[in-house]
């Protein structure tokens, strides 16, 4: 029992690492790369600025509407984006498969239509009006250099993270409520999921 519970705490701490790197690209700030398939299976990366509320469950980006991923993703949905560390040393890949967006107000269910650096890229990099790809991530996987052992993650393991990541932060908003009010000392968990959570600019 007590090594699963090592172990566990080992895993949230990589998927901890993971959350800091891909929500450091994903404020509009970041870039991140991105590889699509196209009609005769040949794979396709580039770097683009990446956008997401939840950065570990999806992606978004802007693209031109004649854009390579574009094409390719009207024949096959699959995707995979990269995250690398300050150091280079870590790799986050998020595999999972997307649609592209003809309307920016598709972007009405990713919370990010009042963003103000994606209004900002849409104004003064595109000279048409953009497609979106939102990719919905189906596995995370960490890679270390020189390492050929890899980690992966379903979804399903993800988003429990996240949710439990949530509900700690909860908790500790509540806790600091309480103390204001009657000098209740809270145990300060939670803490530690508030502070990670301010994601620094990629490169910064």
């Amino acid at each position: 029992m007590g090594k699963r519970m090592m172990n566990d705490f080992k895993e949230i701490g990589l998927l901890e690492v993971a959350l800091e790197i891909v929500g450091g690209h994903s404020n509009g700030l970041g870039e991140g790369m991105v590889t699509t398939i196209d009609g005769e299976l040949k794979a396709h990366s580039s770097w683009h600025r990446t956008y997401s509320k939840e950065p570990l469950l999806d992606v978004v980006t802007l693209v031109d509407r004649g854009s390579k991923e574009a094409r390719n993703l009207k024949s096959n949905s699959f995707t995979e984006w990269t995250f690398v560390g300050m150091d280079k040393s870590l790799s986050i890949h998020l595999v999972g498969t997307s649609r592209i967006l003809e309307q920016l107000d598709e972007l009405g269910d990713a919370s990010l239509l009042n963003d103000s650096l994606l209004k900002w890229e849409v104004c003064s990099m595109f000279h048409r009006y953009p497609f979106a790809i939102q990719t919905r991530v189906s596995s995370l996987e960490l890679e270390y250099s020189g390492d050929p052992h890899c980690r992966e993650f379903g979804r399903d393991e993800v988003l429990g993270y996240v949710q439990g990541r949530l509900r700690a932060r909860c908790a500790s908003r509540i806790g600091h409520a309480r103390e204001r009010s009657n000098g209740f000392a809270p145990s300060g968990w939670g803490k530690r999921s508030r502070t990670d959570n301010t994601h620094v600019a990629a490169g910064s």
